[in-house]
């Protein structure tokens, strides 16, 4: 019923980006909790989230449904 792609990409390591940020390990929460990250966690999070969105798009695939989709969409009578 179609084609699957699967792409795998480079992993992210999260001790690198504890470095880059100096974040040291005991400043993290050992569990989820709803207490607020100090400003160099919460910098890092963010940082993480982008590159996590950036490698997912250079992975993705475009297929035909997919442009057809942007098209109509981007069209001034959507």
């Amino acid at each position: 019923f179609g084609n699957v792609h699967l792409s795998f990409g480079t992993p992210l390591h999260l001790t690198e980006f504890m470095t880059k940020f100096d974040v040291s390990a005991d400043s993290l929460p050992s569990d989820r909790t709803d207490t607020p990250l100090d400003e160099k966690a919460s910098a890092m999070v963010d940082n993480i989230g982008v590159k996590i969105m950036q490698h997912i798009n250079k992975a993705a695939v475009v297929t035909p449904v997919s442009l057809l989709s942007l098209v109509l969409l981007s069209a001034p009578k959507a």
